[in-house]
């Protein structure tokens, strides 16, 4: 959505008192709002068919655009301009906001279209909605059983080539760190989740077994756990000014 009328009258009395600093927080926020617009906008004002093939593919493409653009705003947006310390909590408090709402309402949507497909199978949507969906659910972590549900379905459709492995090794290492009961839990198979600490490493969570963690990587078509926490460490706890 674009600025609401409260941010509105916010972004005018600062324009006028000439506060540099916390209107160029907005102007970011504004730019945000615009960029989502822009992006959600074309399909929303067409007629909800989830029974099209291509407007799902279509809402899956917006959504996952959204889910990418607040979480890579989110992190270059205060470098790119340069924000001091005050300025970055200002921004960061908005955007966090936002991420949230984006998630909500993605999460929705994803939850009433799992009720009408079991899942967007390669051989109908194509890869590319796929990823997309598996993105979304990656980011649902506010609905831990809707996670679970589509793990299942998951294992089911990714041998049989109708989702992509990885997205189930993801999503398997996902659910297993995010049980919100450690004592019913299970370790992460794959070793896809982790933290960055102070020094800008990446530490993987415990896995299940460190002996075959990159044979099992590798039967999903995961490389060496080597080289991925070494992305992880460029991509996450050190990420570029600017997002692919």
């Amino acid at each position: 959505t674009l600025l609401n009328a409260y941010d509105q009258l916010k972004f005018q009395e600062l324009s006028t008192k000439g506060d540099a600093k916390s209107l160029a927080v907005l102007e970011e926020i504004k730019k945000y709002d615009t960029q989502a617009a822009t992006i959600s906008q074309p399909l929303d004002q067409q007629p909800i068919d989830f029974t099209r093939v291509d407007w799902v593919k279509g809402k899956l493409k917006a959504m996952s655009q959204v889910d990418q653009l607040v979480r890579f705003t989110l992190i270059d947006a205060p470098k790119k301009n340069h924000f001091d310390a005050e300025q970055t909590a200002e921004f960061n408090s908005q955007l966090v906001a936002k991420l949230a709402g984006v998630d909500a309402l993605n999460t929705g949507v994803l939850t009433a279209l799992l009720k009408v497909y079991d899942w967007f199978k390669i051989s109908t949507f194509g890869a590319e909605a796929e990823n997309n969906a598996w993105l979304l659910v990656q980011h649902a972590d506010q609905k831990p059983e809707l996670q679970r549900q589509v793990l299942a379905r998951l294992e089911k459709f990714y041998l049989v080539g109708e989702a992509n492995p990885q997205h189930y090794a993801y999503l398997f290492d996902r659910v297993a760190v995010n049980q919100p009961d450690p004592s019913r839990g299970v370790l992460q198979r794959y070793g896809t989740q982790g933290k960055c600490n102070s020094a800008g490493t990446f530490v993987p969570f415990p896995v299940q077994d460190e002996v075959h963690l990159d044979q099992w990587r590798a039967e999903v078509g995961l490389g060496l756990e080597a080289d991925y926490i070494k992305f992880a460490e460029k991509m996450v706890c050190s990420p570029p000014s600017s997002a692919q």
